[in-house]
């Protein structure tokens, strides 16, 4: 009975994780280094067996980047960003804001700057997310 009730226990986790989680990405500002990093960030999701991008499955993260170019003299060397991150439960419902970071990126670290983000998903906003699919839910496409 004991083995039957643990096997219980951790069914759950498995469950929800076995799904890959879809995010809609949203890119403001067409600055280099922003251009750079979200196509290094789409191509480092679209690999992934966590996540798939995805405008139509619910619910579903979306990802909002605004980048700005430090300085209009040099606009390929540096950037600042905001990242923010919601859920969308259903296409009737407005999101559920779950965190925002901020910072910058130089040109030379974009692939590190999408790397980042990708590990704070990782790390941080899919454990959260999972909260948002109860056992056995099957996402609605």
């Amino acid at each position: 009975m004991q083995i039957i009730l643990l096997s219980l226990l951790f069914m759950f986790p498995a469950t929800v994780f076995a799904q890959k989680i879809p995010i809609e990405m949203s890119h403001g500002n067409q600055d280099h280094v922003g251009q750079l990093i979200v196509q290094e960030l789409e191509n480092r999701l679209a690999r992934s067996n966590d996540c798939e991008l995805s405008t139509t499955i619910f619910p579903r993260l979306k990802l909002y980047i605004v980048t700005m170019a430090y300085n209009s003299k040099y606009p390929d060397s540096l950037s600042f960003y905001s990242v923010s991150w919601c859920v969308y439960e259903d296409a009737s419902l407005k999101p559920i804001y779950l965190t925002t970071t901020i910072g910058y990126w130089g040109s030379w670290k974009y692939k590190e700057g999408a790397q980042d983000i990708y590990n704070y998903f990782r790390d941080k906003i899919k454990p959260d997310f999972t909260h948002f699919i109860e056992p056995g839910r099957e996402l609605k496409r």
